[in-house]
């Protein structure tokens, strides 16, 4: 009789032995499924946005000069210099919060205080699709949930950590 537990592991890409290379690849895949659940919703929604190219390794050079992140998404609201900076994060819905790296934090608030720099009312959000059987399900968090979330050391790296709040419904 097969083992459940070891066929299982076999397939588990977070499980130590699994390479790092593999581990990569489902992450880029993951971000992928991410991005296409919430451009789902932001067509549903009727949104104006653009989604920005993520295959390629060179930022935009603006991006690269202030030594931010690249968005997922950006989006405009009825009032002319409002942008909405959206992050999608596909995340294990199982963790009772949500973590991002501290380095990675500062580079998101640099895209906002340039972007505020530049004459517009920047905010940015990030959309935790469930995915799944929910599909049109999602957690909303702020850059701000995450400047002001707890600190935690994770191997030696620091992370700002935002617990769940409500699942909001496309």
């Amino acid at each position: 009789m097969v083992d459940k537990r070891s066929l299982v592991a076999k397939l588990n890409l977070s499980d130590t032995t699994a390479s790092e290379e593999k581990k990569k690849e489902y992450r880029i895949e993951a971000g992928k499924a991410g991005e296409d659940l919430t451009q789902s919703y932001l067509d549903k929604w009727g949104t104006i946005y653009f989604r920005i190219e993520q295959e390629t390794k060179k930022l935009p050079v603006w991006v690269e000069s202030i030594g931010s992140k690249r968005p997922d998404f950006i989006a405009f609201t009825s009032t002319p210099s409002e942008i909405i900076v959206i992050d999608s994060k596909l995340h294990n819905t199982n963790k009772e919060s949500f973590l991002l790296e501290s380095d990675e934090i500062i580079k998101y608030e640099k895209l906002i205080i340039k972007l505020n720099e530049i004459g517009f009312i920047p905010y940015h959000m990030f959309i935790f699709p469930i995915g799944g059987m929910a599909p049109n399900k999602f957690f909303c968090l702020t850059l701000d949930d995450f400047s002001n979330g707890e600190e935690t050391l994770i191997d030696e790296k620091k992370f700002r950590q935002v617990k769940k709040g409500c699942v909001f419904h496309v």
